[in-house]
């Protein structure tokens, strides 16, 4: 394949789904995936895709990079970083719905209560009413199940019901 005949759609398709892949990884770090993810990591495909032949188009000019200081330092600080996050993202432990329950069970009734639509009178009266004590708006949900014999979990599903 004649890379210079590739030069027409790559360097429109790096720009294009460059910005796309941008713009939706900024939305998503913000909180807002929504349905991003799937087109997120597809264009970000279809964008390597792109780079590697825009790479191919201007392989000359690119390999002066490698020849020019700054340019090295600059890419030892990105290969760093890449480097840091892989790390990371492979050793953090992932929290995912244990994470959201331990949450829950370590906060008080004042706090969880706008966080599932209830009073917080309301979080006590059910509570109360399956026979669980000392149930007061300001314990945890692990506080008031330690005290009660029960479990946190527990406690949270009678909730969300």
């Amino acid at each position: 394949m004649n890379l210079r005949k590739t030069r027409t759609w790559s360097t429109p398709l790096v720009i294009g789904s460059g910005l796309f892949v941008s713009l939706s990884g900024l939305a998503m770090f913000a909180g807002l995936e929504l349905k991003l993810k799937f087109a997120h990591e597809w264009l970000g495909l279809v964008f390597a895709t792109g780079i590697f032949f825009h790479i191919g188009n201007h392989f000359t000019p690119f390999k002066r990079y490698f020849q020019d200081f700054k340019a090295q330092h600059v890419m030892a600080w990105v290969a760093s970083l890449a480097a840091i996050l892989l790390v990371l993202t492979f050793t953090l432990p992932d929290q995912g719905e244990e994470g959201l329950a331990k949450a829950f069970s370590n906060s008080s009734i004042e706090i969880i209560a706008p966080v599932i639509g209830k009073p917080v009178e309301e979080i006590v009266d059910i509570l109360e009413k399956t026979g669980l004590q000392q149930v007061t708006g300001q314990k945890t949900l692990g506080e008031i199940a330690e005290l009660n014999s029960s479990e946190a979990d527990d406690l949270m599903d009678l909730l969300v019901e």
